[in-house]
This record gives structure tokens, sequence and C-alpha cells, in this order.
């Protein structure tokens, strides 16, 4: 068991320094970072090389101080997309849509800032916000990127005390992202 659990770490350990040494792709990795992305979407962004990739099929995502002892991470980062309905036809618009949901669906949930981000192809809405899971409060960021009938959210996820921990991380993945 020890054996195997040095060398599923060396294979970690290899896989961090390398960086983006060996993605499919040309993606000008910078320094520091890693690229997150698969077949399964159409679309990129890069983590900090502390960051663990977790998920690349149909959706991307990303965890922050992960503790293989327990499975969990401190934060998560996550690249979804979807088709739209036809009467959506920017971001606006589809924030504006699911406000509604979340403030019916999240338990107690507060939002504390409706503003933008600028990303190198525009500006796009951001939501922050808390709600309870479980008993525990979380602290969200979202932004909603909209292309071709397509809504593109980048998703930023820790408990409230760690939330800080990990925010400007999540503030390059959002400058970092591109579709392919």
């Amino acid at each position: 068991m020890k054996k195997l659990f040095l060398i599923l770490t060396l294979i970690l350990f290899i896989f961090a320094v390398s960086g983006c040494a060996g993605d499919e792709g040309d993606y000008s990795c910078p320094e520091g970072m890693v690229v997150a992305t698969s077949e399964a979407v159409d679309y990129y962004f890069f983590c900090p090389d502390t960051w663990r990739i977790d998920r690349t099929d149909g959706m991307i995502s990303a965890v922050a101080g992960f503790d293989p002892a327990t499975g969990l991470g401190k934060a998560t980062v996550s690249g979804t997309d979807f088709k739209v309905a036809n009467d959506i036809t920017n971001e606006k618009q589809y924030v504006e849509s699911i406000l509604p949901e979340y403030e019916k669906t999240m338990t107690d949930f507060v939002l504390l800032d409706n503003g933008t981000d600028i990303i190198a192809s525009g500006e796009y809405p951001r939501l922050t916000y808390t709600a309870t899971l479980g008993g525990v409060e979380y602290k969200h960021s979202q932004v909603f990127i909209y292309n071709a009938g397509r809504i593109y959210i980048l998703t930023y996820t820790a408990k409230t005390a760690d939330y800080d921990t990990y925010s400007s991380d999540f503030d390059s993945i959002v400058e970092s992202f591109r579709g392919k």
C-alpha cells in the first residue's frame, strides 16, 4: 500500500511540475499554471499548478487545497456550458432568469454582488452569493458568458471562511477562460 501511495504521489508530482507539457493543443500555458480542458468541451482555462484538475467529462473542474486523506478540497472551480432557451440572447437575460430560482431553491441564499467581470473578449455578469448546504455556509462566485445560443458558467465555491484564500486564483482562472 505504501508503494502504491508513493507511486501515485510521484505521478502527481510529475504532472504538477510539467505544467502544460503533454496537454493536447497549443494553449501557451503561463508559468505556474496548468490547462484545464478536454475533448468533451469547447473551452479551456488555466489553473494555478497548486490546483488539482478533478473532472474533464463534459464539464471541467479543479480543486484547491486537496486533502488526499479525505478526498476533499477547500475550494472548487467548475466550468459548464449548455444550450439555452431561444428567448435568451445574452448573459444578462440568463442571469435575470435564474436569480429568482436561486432565491427559491438555495437555503439561506444571500446575493452579495451582482457585478461584472472583464475578460479579453468582453464584459460579463458576475454573481457572488452565500448559501447553506448541510448546515455549512458556502460562498460562491459565478461568471456567465453567452455565445451562439450557449451559456458558459465558471463557478467558484468555498466555505465562507476559506473563500478569500483562493478568490484571487479564481480571478486568474476567469481571465484565462477561452473558447477553442
